[in-house]
């Protein structure tokens, strides 16, 4: 794989993360005063709630470059760096185009396109198909060394998973 391509769908996952979260930040006066907090209920609009889905996709970004920098590591001098590049490519585009969709949607309230859900279910879907067909030679035996993380990056990974985990819980 490409190194450019690698670098390309990197930019384009962090340029719509932040795009999303800066486009929300300055279109919050524009949202009408009941926002979706899921896709079956709404509440009032508020700075945590209209924010929560870019910063959900910006965690999700920095466990991704957390899992590239390990397997850049792991697979530097095997034949199964191109498919874990791929992995972390197709990681990031998907999480690159949800962003994109996901900032769409809350940007054209009150209206609702009825596609949008299903266009975002099979980005989902797609990225999950990608990573799998892309990441299968890696689960071949001995295609797999132990990948490692750095205690940098371990604790930066729980941080990001409580966060997740953390944003989730107005919700309940």
């Amino acid at each position: 794989m490409k190194p450019s391509l690698l670098r390309l769908s990197r930019l384009f996952a962090w340029t719509a993360a932040l795009g999303s979260l800066v486009a929300l930040f300055l279109g919050y006066e524009l949202l009408p005063d009941q926002i979706p907090l899921t896709r079956w209920s709404t509440g009032p609009k508020t700075w945590f709630l209209v924010l929560r889905v870019p910063a959900l996709n910006l965690f999700c970004l920095i466990l991704v470059q957390v899992l590239e920098r390990a397997l850049v590591r792991v697979h530097r001098d095997t034949s199964f760096r191109d498919n874990a590049m791929r992995v972390v490519a197709t990681l990031y585009a998907t999480v690159g185009i949800k962003a994109f969709l996901e900032a769409l949607e809350w940007l054209i309230l009150p209206v609702i396109l009825p596609w949008l859900f299903p266009v975002l279910l099979c980005v989902l879907l797609a990225g999950v198909a990608g990573v799998i067909r892309a990441g299968w030679p890696l689960a071949r035996k001995n295609a797999h060394p132990k990948i490692t993380f750095t205690p940098t990056e371990t604790a930066l990974a729980a941080l990001c998973v409580l966060g997740i985990a953390g944003l989730q819980l107005p919700l309940l």
